[in-house]
């Protein structure tokens, strides 16, 4: 059966330019991203500067912030199934990296992401009442 479609794109200006805002963002995130990770990896240390200051993973999140995009774009329900089938295989693939650098880094690292959103920002409440929760219980193991 042909295809409907008159355009490549969608026909939904909307739907076409939030994919291409979108797709915009998720670029841009990934170009900081890889520049703030480059400096940290040549220093070696842990990137904990620029968008790794709120979420460890922010490479990742602009892949599927610029697929989002890209899913608005060509309007694709599809590519949407794909995306979310991909959610858990990005989750593994991003926790053994953290297992990778807790290996490398210890207690740093885990302070790091204790206090950072895997793929999302923590909001500042939680990341205080997490530290406050932390210091009572050290509290409690040292009285």
């Amino acid at each position: 059966m042909a295809s409907q479609r008159k355009t490549f794109f969608t026909d939904n200006i909307y739907l076409l330019s939030v994919g291409l805002l979108f797709l915009a963002g998720g670029v841009l995130l990934w170009l900081i991203a890889s520049r703030y990770l480059r400096k940290a990896v040549n220093a070696k240390e842990i990137a904990t500067s620029g968008p790794f200051k709120y979420i460890r993973h922010p490479i990742y999140a602009s892949m599927y912030i610029l697929s989002i995009g890209l899913g608005f774009i060509f309007f694709s329900r599809d590519w949407f199934v794909v995306l979310i089938v991909f959610i858990p295989l990005w989750c593994l693939e991003c926790r053994t990296e953290e297992k990778d650098m807790i290996k490398l880094y210890d207690e740093k690292y885990d302070e790091y992401r204790k206090r950072t959103g895997m793929f999302l920002p923590i909001s500042a409440k939680k990341r205080s009442n997490g530290s406050a929760l932390r210091n009572i219980s050290k509290a409690g193991r040292n009285g």
